[in-house]
């Protein structure tokens, strides 16, 4: 039968049973739900207007309007405004009984009609009926419930606000003085609990633990869910209790994805790691079977915690255990390489173990991982930059494929032989950020570096796939940025990186799919202020500051740290001490480079003088207390270096100030 013709029907029977009976009831009623009822016509009627929600019959849904009593329309009316002359409530079986009918059938046609013609008004409906007697506890779920579908499906920005004014009345309703037991089915609660506030989560906690709120096992899930993701980990932990309880298949994929969840967001708590690793002891109790989905998501937590013994004793186990490995296992194994680089025979395993599982140039967040860490090898180890570009340039060609870095004018090694019919992968923009950072940093002339940037923006220009979308973050930019402000006669060419970022790309480029030149970001600015410092230019990198600002970027640390460290590299009193005053005003860090960059002012005693200074008139400036709060301020916390701090700045060995001193001369 089709869609049509079974609504329909359904109207039919509605309006056979109209006739018949005005509400045939049959009580539904149980200890816990003592005003229960079953009504065919409350059913049917309510089955037509839930149709166009059901995700099923949504496309193949033909609206009709249902038939209503013409009287309807009059009745709310009346209603409004019984309730707005009285205390907000309306006595339903006084109303009913001036209009010829009992309580329960007036309340199901009006309800009925909001529904079809006034959903908003409901609100109000609900709450100014819900007092003795009241309405049947199951048509008042399935209002609500129809209520959360509805305003769920709202596109416009006003979704949130009515699903949070339903969370709100759905507090209101629940407590009634029939001490009542609700049920609510996931249609409820997986679109209207994001919207609890947390104290409304803290509730219905309670109410379910009371089993004043009745729920699936599912449903449960959903409600844990959402207690996970608020990191309220000891509730989503017990509601997960609950459903293993009512009935949840504990090695199911819901509950398995709810315990993923959980693992994952203990992380984020004070001693993550540590109560990671008594979930799982909770999860292994309920007798869920720890699969390597769960055994990674341990071992990412591990590896972020700063554990990287605790992260290779749960992989030995996992290998043990026959779970083997996956790419995902794959990928943290390299995270956890990052944070012991220097080791080259951990970074040496993880590769051979990341071949051995499958063919990684087919995973390009794992072929990515691997250059990135032979990056930072090469960084940390001896003499590493000299052949840094040759050994990720060689693991490249086993990735990725090199006919764009041909294009760009790397010389790449020649690739070996594809043992796969899959194509190697496309490099992405990390990849040259990887590549271009290996070989500029030591392997590259001045002209060489030059060529590879102009050759690049040509590229980007003309719309070259995978090196215009090198220009969608500023991190190549920045690369060919950092060279070029480290030698005085390539300051120029870094002003050019600069105003290259700040163009929009012409239409050849804008046509490749979301290529947009980004513009400088603090790091951008950052470099180019550095430039200039470093090479005693103090005006222009005062300029640049002045630049950023007025591109709504302000100041960090680093910039700051850059300016101090020009006008100590140029003996310049007047114009540290000023960077100092404005470090201190714009709330800066006084930090270990900072203390470093002061180094270069070979002045030590007017130095102590200038520190000294700066912290009598911080401890004058009581704006500055109210600013930023007497905690922080007593706590030690200001931003200003304590005395043993000024002392390590200005205590440096002469022969360190006279090597400096000449190196400064020399510029």
């Amino acid at each position: 039968m089709s869609v049509a013709s079974n609504n329909a029907s359904l109207t039919r029977i509605g309006a056979l049973n109209r006739k018949a009976s005005p509400l045939a009831l049959q009580s539904v009623r149980s200890d816990l739900r003592n005003s229960a009822v079953y009504s065919s016509f409350w059913s049917t009627r309510f089955q037509q207007l839930s149709l166009p929600y059901d995700k099923k019959l949504r496309e193949s849904f033909q609206a009709h309007v249902l038939e209503f009593d013409s009287q309807l329309p009059q009745w709310v009316d009346a209603f409004e405004q019984e309730r707005l002359n009285g205390d907000g409530k309306v006595n339903m079986e006084t109303f009913a009984r001036k209009r010829g009918m009992i309580g329960r059938q007036a309340w199901c046609d009006m309800a009925l009609w909001i529904l079809a013609h006034r959903m908003d008004y409901m609100f109000d409906f609900l709450r100014a009926t819900n007092k003795p007697i009241y309405p049947p506890i199951n048509w008042v779920e399935d209002v609500l419930t129809l209520m959360a579908r509805h305003y769920d499906s709202v596109e416009d920005g006003s979704r949130h606000s009515w699903l949070r004014t339903l969370a709100t009345t759905f507090f209101e309703l629940v407590p009634r003085e029939t001490n009542e037991q609700w049920i609510f089915r996931q249609d409820f609660v997986k679109h209207v609990v994001p919207h609890f506030s947390q104290s409304q989560m803290g509730d219905l906690f309670q109410m379910v633990k009371t089993e004043k709120v009745k729920l699936t096992p599912n449903t449960l899930l959903h409600v844990a869910d959402s207690f996970a993701k608020r990191d309220m980990l000891e509730r989503a932990l017990s509601m997960l209790l609950e459903a293993k309880e009512a009935g949840a298949r504990v090695n199911g994929i819901p509950f398995r994805s709810l315990c993923s969840t959980i693992l994952r967001r203990s992380s984020a708590q004070s001693g993550g790691l540590r109560i990671c690793l008594r979930l799982i002891e909770h999860l292994a109790a309920m007798g869920v079977k720890l699969n390597l989905t769960l055994c990674n998501i341990v071992m990412l937590n591990a590896v972020e915690a700063g554990d990287i013994e605790t992260a290779d004793s749960v992989h030995r186990s996992a290998i043990e255990q026959g779970l083997g490995m996956d790419v995902y296992t794959c990928a943290i194994r390299l995270k956890a390489c990052k944070l012991d680089i220097p080791n080259a025979e951990r970074l040496k395993q993880t590769i051979e173990e990341a071949i051995a599982v499958g063919d990684i140039r087919t995973n390009e967040i794992v072929a990515t991982e691997v250059l990135h860490c032979l990056t930072l090898q090469s960084l940390t180890a001896p003499d590493g930059w000299q052949n840094a570009f040759g050994k990720i340039a060689t693991a490249c060609v086993e990735l990725f494929d090199i006919e764009p870095m041909k294009r760009l004018g790397l010389d790449m090694p020649e690739p070996p032989p594809n043992p796969s019919a899959t194509p190697r992968l496309a490099p992405t923009r990390h990849v040259f950020t990887y590549l271009l950072l290996a070989l500029l940093r030591r392997g590259a002339t001045t002209e060489k570096a030059i060529e590879l940037y102009q050759r690049w923006r040509q590229l980007v220009e003309a719309g070259d796939p995978p090196l215009a979308a090198c220009a969608t973050t500023a991190h190549v930019s920045n690369v060919f940025l950092r060279r070029f402000v480290r030698r005085r006669d390539t300051l120029l060419q870094a002003a050019q990186v600069v105003k290259d970022m700040q163009k929009p790309l012409p239409a050849t480029a804008a046509g490749v799919a979301g290529v947009t030149q980004a513009p400088p970001n603090i790091y951008t600015w950052s470099i180019f202020l550095h430039g200039f410092a470093s090479h005693g230019q103090t005006k222009l990198a005062e300029q640049v500051l002045t630049y950023m600002r007025e591109r709504g970027i302000e100041p960090n640390e680093v910039t700051w740290t850059s300016l101090v460290g020009g006008y100590a590299r140029t003996q310049d009193t007047n114009g540290l001490l000023d960077a100092l005053r404005r470090m201190q005003a714009d709330g800066a860090v006084f930090n270990d480079w900072t203390q470093g960059s002061l180094r270069r002012f070979r002045d030590r005693d007017r130095l102590r003088q200038i520190l000294d200074e700066q912290r009598l008139q911080r401890s004058l400036d009581f704006t500055v207390d109210l600013k930023e709060g007497l905690g922080v301020r007593l706590g030690g916390d200001d931003g200003v270096p304590p005395a043993d701090e000024v002392d390590d700045a200005v205590r440096v060995a002469d022969d360190d100030a006279e090597a400096e001193g000449s190196r400064v001369g020399g510029i």
